[in-house]
Formats: structure tokens, C-alpha cells, sequence
């Protein structure tokens, strides 16, 4: 898909010797697809008529439920992987920065995504504490301040650098050192690439939130705030909350045009 015009790249297409006719109309969210089939209706259980929104994907989504619109507004996600992403007019051409259209017409959604993320955090909570999350918590009550380091690349990774093979490391271990500490300089690491992107992003913070598994950790989430030098918004339950906000999102557009509608035939009155 060609960003900047969003619609299909034709002529790269037929280099594949692919028809572009193949490939769905490119809409937006708030558009209607279709409406359901008697024969969908026998298969799902949905009602026939019922109307089909296009909808989003996971990055999308995640990004309009947690309320960036603007320059400088970041939003982390932690689940298993992670990313970070912005909302800008523009896209920004530098190393190991994605882009996709944006949910609103004429942005774009910059993204720097992240092999390691919450599997950092299940792999510490195996190790360290038994694979029991509330074992975790009190475990990382007790890390004092510590020079140790960790390097998370557990998974591999895709930013700073491109690299499947890359791997995991700790330094500055001493004699005093606990798994308590270790523990902790997991999360640190993860929550120091995620600064690590924003500031390839260049646009300072000016609101910052965090959602996903990981914001379920309320040491992880003060990690992040104190490694950022920044207030962080966390939602109680994110579990449903870009579904929530996909559905808000439609039903608003969808106000705003019979509202405009009902505009014109009063001109018209």
C-alpha cells in the first residue's frame, strides 16, 4: 500500500505478475465493509443486515484506546513484545521507525516496535519467582538501589538494531548482589530501550501512557515513570480498551455526520 495515497501500489504489484484487483478496497475504520449474509448469520450467529465496520489492527487500536492525538503524546504497549508509537502529520525517516495510516484521516501512527517486552517479565517472574506474579511483586519490593545492568534482548531484537540472534546479558554483578536485583534490572532494561525509542521519535513528551500486561505491574509502571522522568497515565484494565474505544470511535463519527446532515437540510429549509 502506497502510505501517502493509501491505495495500492499497481505497478509493483504487477512486477509480481499480482492483479491489485485481487486485494480489498482500502477504507477506513469508522467505514462500513458489508453488512452480514443470511449465510454468515447461519454460520456466526450474528443477525443478517447486520453492518460490518472495517476496523483496525492491533497497533491501531491500541494507540486510538490510549487517547494520543497529537505531537509529543506517546503510548507504550507491553504485552508480550512491545512498541512505542506517536501520532504525527508527517512520517519520520529515520532508522527503525514504522509507520501506518493513522486511525484518523491524514496522520500517520509512528511506531518503534520491540521484540521483548512481557516476555522479559514472565521469563524474570520463571526464574526468579517461581513463575508466581505475586511472588514477583513482593520480590521486587525488596531490590535496594543497584548498578547492576541488564541487556534484554532475550527474544532477539528489532530496535536499536535488526537482529534475530541477538541475546541477553547482565553486568556489574557483585558479591552483594540479590536476585532482587536482578530481578529489577530486567524491567530497567526494557524500560531504558523504550527510551531509548521515544527519543529516535525527537519529539519531547508531553503525555505519556502505558497499556498492556506489563502496565499490571505497578513497580514496573513506577520503573518506567522514573527512567522517563515522567508522569505515566496506566489504565486500571486495558484488557477490552481498544475495543472499547474502536466502538466509541465509530458511534462518534457516526454522530457526526447525521449531525452534519441534519446541518445542510436546515441551509437547505
Amino acid at each position: 500500500m502506497n502510505i501517502y495515497k493509501k491505495q495500492w501500489e499497481k505497478d509493483f504489484l504487477k512486477t509480481l505478475d499480482i492483479s491489485w484487483e485481487l486485494f480489498p478496497k482500502i477504507a477506513y475504520a469508522d467505514e462500513i465493509a458489508a453488512n452480514v449474509t443470511k449465510k454468515a448469520e447461519s454460520e456466526t450467529g450474528y443477525i443478517q443486515g447486520t453492518k460490518v465496520y472495517v476496523g483496525m489492527g492491533d497497533a491501531g487500536a491500541s494507540t486510538l484506546a490510549s487517547g494520543i492525538s497529537q505531537k509529543g503524546e506517546y503510548n507504550i504497549q507491553l504485552g508480550t513484545s512491545s512498541w512505542v508509537a506517536g501520532i504525527s502529520n508527517t512520517m519520520i525517516k529515520k532508522e527503525g521507525i514504522f509507520h501506518l495510516a493513522g486511525i484518523t484521516k491524514d496522520t500517520y501512527i509512528n511506531v518503534v516496535p520491540f521484540l521483548n517486552g512481557g516476555n522479559v517479565y514472565q521469563w524474570a517472574t520463571d526464574i526468579f519467582a517461581e513463575g508466581n506474579y505475586g511472588m514477583m511483586e513482593k520480590l521486587l519490593q525488596k531490590a535496594e538501589k543497584s548498578d547492576v545492568l541488564c541487556l534484554p534482548y532475550f527474544a532477539g531484537e528489532r530496535f536499536p538494531i535488526l537482529d534475530e540472534k541477538a541475546s541477553g546479558m547482565f553486568f556489574g554483578i557483585k558479591e552483594k548482589t540479590t536476585k532482587a536485583d536482578l530481578a529489577k534490572s530486567v524491567l530497567e532494561g526494557c524500560a531504558f530501550f523504550i527510551r531509548q525509542g521515544i527519543e529516535t521519535m525527537g519529539e519531547p513528551i508531553q503525555k505519556i501512557s502505558m497499556i498492556g500486561g506489563g502496565a499490571r505491574s505497578k513497580i514496573w509502571c513506577q520503573i518506567m515513570a522514573d527512567i522517563l522522568q515522567k508522569t505515566m497515565i496506566v489504565y486500571e484494565d486495558s484488557t477490552f480498551l481498544a475495543i472499547k474505544a474502536l466502538a466509541m470511535f465509530v458511534m462518534e463519527n457516526k454522530k457526526k455526520i447525521i449531525y452534519n446532515m441534519l446541518c445542510m437540510n436546515q441551509k437547505k429549509n
